[in-house]
């Protein structure tokens, strides 16, 4: 029998007889105490019945208006099982609206094996889901997130969404939403696109619980670069991000400066100004090759490389072989 958690809408004594009419039970009503210590007032048919079967009713249920009706039609036609329409109705004989029986319950009128079979599987789906988040919860968590996903019969999104809102990204381990996080910077970095590690933990929630695609997020960075570098507007549209177009120039000006590669920031603009010029015509463009080289020899750092100090002594020396020494 299912649990419905209405014990606010508790019957008055004084209407057994009605209950027993609705149910179908006739005779002259016997006061007696119940198991709860009340009065109340049925036939010795019905108090046999409901000994026979209050046991099998749920605490919630038992000395309810509900739980009366419901004995005395367990008791009457040897149904121990109910179906939910039959459950739904005698509710309405007993003043309980079908739409509140029904919100209330959450469980629809299942029985008890079947309400218990739900929770496992609720039970094991919150589990793995919570798993694959990488959000860790206790047994008891779990069990009462199950619970009411149950009663309240959650949709699948609706139980993401609880997920993800339980999710503390200081404690959150290895699995979906961590991933998302890589993903979503990965593709901003490549693009010169500078988000904030709020914003990129609030799109993975987000793309989590289905509020919002990685596709959205994509077009949001690409929209965000387009307007940072209008003039990579085309190769963005290609389907290249910017550090790709760059990583030969990156390369170029990691050697110059006698570096490695991933110390050249893109999104750092002394070195985006070095694969970058002005032009009259074009505008902004990326610079060739020769216009690299001589945008990074006006950085400091290149007067100090090997090939600067090696440039210094061969211009030493021609200028020694063409003037002679007592030029300097």
């Amino acid at each position: 029998m299912s649990d419905t958690g209405i014990d606010d809408l508790k019957i008055a004594s004084d209407n057994v007889n009605d209950i027993l009419t609705a149910a179908g039970i006739p005779g002259t009503a016997v006061g007696r105490k119940d198991g709860a210590g009340n009065t109340i007032y049925q036939t010795n048919q019905w108090w046999a019945a409901y000994e026979a079967v209050q046991t099998q009713l749920p605490q919630r249920l038992q000395n309810t208006g509900l739980a009366t009706a419901l004995t005395n039609y367990m008791a009457r036609y040897n149904d121990e099982d109910p179906s939910a329409m039959t459950v739904a109705r005698i509710a309405k004989q007993v003043g309980i609206p079908t739409s509140m029986f029904a919100t209330s319950a959450g469980s629809g009128g299942k029985s008890a094996a079947q309400r218990q079979n739900d929770l496992r599987n609720l039970t094991f789906v919150v589990r793995n889901q919570a798993a694959q988040l990488g959000v860790p919860l206790s047994a008891e968590t779990i069990a009462y997130i199950a619970d009411v996903a149950e009663k309240q019969d959650y949709s699948s999104e609706q139980l993401m969404s609880v997920l993800v809102d339980l999710a503390d990204w200081e404690t959150v381990e290895p699995g979906q939403l961590k991933n998302q996080v890589d993903e979503i910077g990965t593709l901003a970095r490549s693009h010169l696109v500078s988000l904030s590690d709020d914003t990129v933990k609030q799109y993975s929630e987000r793309i989590a619980n289905g509020s919002m695609s990685m596709d959205t997020v994509t077009n949001i960075i690409k929209t965000q670069a387009r307007q940072a570098m209008p003039w990579l507007s085309t190769v963005i549209d290609q389907g290249l991000s910017p550090s790709d177009v760059m990583a030969a120039g990156r390369d170029q000006i990691a050697k110059a400066l006698e570096i490695t590669s991933g110390e050249v920031d893109l999104m750092d603009n002394k070195y985006l100004s070095m694969l970058t010029v002005q032009d009259e015509k074009a505008g902004t463009r990326l610079a060739t090759s020769s216009e690299i080289e001589r945008n990074v020899r006006k950085d400091v750092r290149w007067q100090k490389t090997k090939a600067a100090k090696e440039q210094t002594v061969g211009i030493g020396q021609m200028l020694s072989k063409v003037f002679g020494r007592s030029a300097f």
